[in-house]
């Protein structure tokens, strides 16, 4: 396929934990019936989605800022996968199962997570130490005030850069 062969590109705005964005994919897939199906994972993430590692307690912190980050952000995904009853890559599952079943190509269109990791690890630790202590008491508010109300506000146009706006800010 060359870039003139291109008819189109549709885009599916997703949240990782909300059970609409899992519907929502698996519509536009059937639907559009495309060429191919891009989703944002690397090869190791689609491995760990399909091939779930064994619940475990949560790991300790290694100390490393920006490991310890992707951690606090991962248990993060994970309580609120438990209020919403939709895993985290769920929504990427249902693309991927629907672009099969269309049979259309599948491609795992994202940078290795280490490639993340080693990006972060330019960003100044005070601020990485900054963002990994507001985890924890975005954890708490998700559990104590549910789920349902961030995930209503983050489907707000413009939601996602407020929030950027904000956090810069402080």
């Amino acid at each position: 396929m060359v870039a003139g062969d291109i008819e189109r590109v549709v885009f599916v705005s997703v949240i990782h934990t909300d059970l609409e964005s899992v519907e929502e994919a698996r519509r536009v897939v059937r639907n559009t019936k495309p060429d191919v199906v891009a989703v944002e994972l690397d090869h190791e993430r689609y491995q760990q989605l399909i091939n779930p590692p064994e619940d475990k307690e949560s790991t300790p912190y290694s100390g490393d800022a920006a490991q310890d980050l992707m951690q606090q952000l991962a248990m993060l995904e994970k309580s609120l996968g438990d209020i919403t009853g939709s895993d985290v890559g769920d929504e990427m599952l249902a693309a991927i199962e629907e672009g099969r079943a269309v049979e259309a190509k599948i491609a795992l269109v994202d940078r290795p997570m280490s490639a993340t990791i080693q990006a972060m690890m330019k960003v100044p630790t005070d601020e990485l130490y900054r963002l990994t202590g507001m985890l924890p008491d975005a954890t708490k508010d998700i559990e104590e005030e549910g789920a349902s109300d961030l995930l209503d506000m983050l489907k707000e146009d413009g939601a996602v850069d407020d929030l950027i706006n904000q956090f810069k800010t402080e």
